[in-house]
């Protein structure tokens, strides 16, 4: 009786993405973007570790509205923009191109919370 191929199985690089994102592309400075119309293409969440044990951050590739043909990446760790960016990212993966891209402001505001600061926000 011949013996059957076994199956792959597959290796964890081929079920997790690598943690590049997009490494050609120049970085910025999330501050750097108060202020700014952007254009955000793509995004991905990711768990990273910090100072204070681990936490969630947003890798964002995007451009500037003036001049969407340079593309950039950042990274962010505000939970406002985090939820906003899993919910664009959840919208691209149901399709019909109802997640990317799409612009946004990039803003500070003050926190409603006495004690709290200030956080960022994209409208």
């Amino acid at each position: 009786m011949a013996k059957q191929a076994e199956p792959k199985v597959r290796g964890i690089s081929d079920v997790l993405p690598k943690m590049e994102f997009y490494p050609d592309l120049p970085r910025a400075d999330w501050k750097s973007l108060v202020d700014c119309m952007i254009v955000i293409s793509d995004a991905k969440i990711i768990e990273t570790d910090g100072d204070y044990g681990k936490h969630l951050a947003a890798l964002i590739k995007y451009a500037l509205q003036d001049d969407v043909k340079k593309e950039y990446t950042c990274i962010t760790s505000g939970q406002v923009v985090l939820d906003k960016m899993g919910k664009l990212i959840a919208l691209e993966a149901a399709g019909a191109g109802k997640g990317f891209p799409v612009a946004a402001l990039v803003i500070r505001k003050d926190s409603e919370v006495k004690g709290r600061s200030p956080y960022y926000d994209l409208i």
